[in-house]
């Protein structure tokens, strides 16, 4: 099995030429990025190219990998000077599909936009300084302090 994680490169690439596609194919950590050129000249039938590379790699490399294989995919551009935000729109995608079960293996950023826009969220609320006295953390401290249950009891609330 490490034979063969170590070689998803080259099996990405296989996959994409077996599609018909140009592709260029780059390691990074925890998988690979993936430029596929030489598609349709418009923009409608590019994005289902590539959506139907995307379905078709994360199938085989499933099957091969026995694991979850999941494909996040950027926006087509028609210029390579495009390729950063359509990077950029991949790994918000991915990050979307590895949050959740449920979201499908293969996606572009406007299929799962509310997770997106969740995952920002909670990503600023957990830069924003929170004040050092909340109700929670006085009851916790009361909790410490007298041998309390007000936290077992909000938590058995929440349920």
């Amino acid at each position: 099995m490490v034979g063969t994680k170590n070689r998803v490169p080259d099996l990405v690439a296989v996959q994409c030429a077996a599609h018909g596609h140009e592709a260029v194919v780059v390691a990074v950590t925890g998988g690979v990025l993936v430029l596929v050129g030489g598609l349709a000249p418009d923009a409608e039938s590019a994005a289902a190219q590539v959506a139907r590379l995307g379905e078709a790699l994360a199938g085989k490399l499933s099957a091969i990998l026995a694991a979850r294989v999941c494909v996040g995919v950027g926006e087509v551009g028609a210029h390579l000077q495009q390729a950063a935000e359509s990077r950029r729109t991949a790994d918000l995608a991915l990050r979307a599909l590895l949050s959740r079960d449920g979201l499908g293996t293969v996606a572009r950023v406007g299929e799962v936009a509310e997770t997106v826009t969740m995952l920002r969220i909670v990503d600023t609320l957990r830069e924003m300084p929170l004040p050092p006295e909340l109700p929670v953390t006085r009851s916790a401290a009361y909790d410490a302090e007298h041998g309390g249950a007000l936290i077992d009891t909000l938590r058995a609330y929440d349920r």
